[in-house]
């Protein structure tokens, strides 16, 4: 299993972060497609944290030969509890949760929101 760990106060920080994802995830030997979805998701939770979790996210990346999991957490105000029930049809989290097999998004005890996507091969 290999992993990216890193937090990102700029999209160019974000972007640096997706790109070595995208490497480990290659080296990792992840089919192209899969590298695409991986980065896809990244991007997408990262810049929602920068644009509404007080503009900076911690992410951890985790990369096997089953699955792919991307955790982005942020210390902005959390999620409503609307979205928390059910996200907008138009928003990054329904676009990801298109690309993974499982998404969760929590508040956090003390502030701010945790997304973890997860996609396992069968």
């Amino acid at each position: 299993m290999s992993c990216v760990i890193g937090g990102f106060r700029a999209p160019f920080e974000l972007s640096a972060l997706t790109t070595e994802a995208r490497v480990v995830a290659n080296v990792s030997g992840l089919v192209a497609g899969e590298v695409e979805r991986l980065s896809r998701v990244m991007a997408e939770l990262g810049a929602n944290a920068l644009r509404h979790g007080g503009g900076s996210g911690r992410v951890l990346v985790l990369v096997d030969l089953e699955f792919w999991a991307v955790k982005v957490e942020d210390d902005g105000p959390g999620f409503p509890e609307a979205v928390l029930r059910h996200p907008p049809a138009d928003s990054a989290l329904a676009q990801v949760r298109e690309l993974c097999t499982r998404l969760e998004c929590t508040n956090l005890p003390l502030g701010g929101a945790r997304v973890v996507a997860t996609r396992v091969f069968s």
